[in-house]
């Protein structure tokens, strides 16, 4: 992600420069059904969701989207091809900053720990029409790293560096056609 530096000018502000996203998760356990991919052979239908999510069955107060607002420094979404030659695969991340140290964080933090390696998360880049996808039902993204700090002085960030992880491609997601979700189940 980089490091992350004081952006204002007021003494004891510690908000660091950025680009704020939103940023929607779940517990792949809630989904009924995780949408299949295009049989189109457009460009891009190989990596794109063919539908909404399905929720039906998921417990009262669950089968929802939930929504935090995190800061990236540089896109925060990644793909990688990584391995040897014979065996390469494709690694998804994303890296955000959380700001702040309050209830509210410790919260979300609090949902990441629970959901365990059950996530997926969706987020829309600056220029992008579509959310990418990290984590499916078969292959739930992980929380690589989450750190929340504080702050100990004057222009030390306030809030927590995570990474997400998921062993599969970015996967697209029409989220003006099919919507996001952001209403537990009653």
């Amino acid at each position: 992600m980089g490091v992350l530096k004081n952006a204002g000018t007021d003494c004891g502000n510690k908000k660091p420069p950025g680009v704020l996203i939103d940023i929607y998760y779940t517990s792949t356990t809630e989904l009924n059904g995780f949408p299949g991919l295009l049989q189109t052979t457009n460009e891009g239908d190989s990596v794109t969701l063919d539908g909404p999510f399905d929720f039906t069955g998921a417990a009262a107060g669950s089968g929802y989207w939930r929504k935090v607002v995190g800061l990236t420094d540089r896109g925060g979404l990644k793909m990688l091809l990584e391995g040897d030659p014979a065996g390469q695969g494709l690694t998804s991340s994303l890296r955000f900053f959380y700001s702040g140290s309050e209830a509210g964080q410790v919260e979300f933090l609090n949902d990441l720990r629970q959901f365990g390696g059950c996530l997926s998360f969706m987020a829309k880049q600056r220029d992008s029409d579509r959310m990418r996808v990290i984590g499916t039902t078969t292959i739930p993204a992980v929380v690589e790293s989450a750190e929340l700090d504080g702050g100990e002085g004057n222009g030390d960030p306030n809030g927590t560096p995570i990474v997400i992880r998921a062993q599969h491609p970015l996967y697209f997601y029409d989220d003006a056609t099919h919507g996001v979700d952001t209403t537990p189940n009653p």
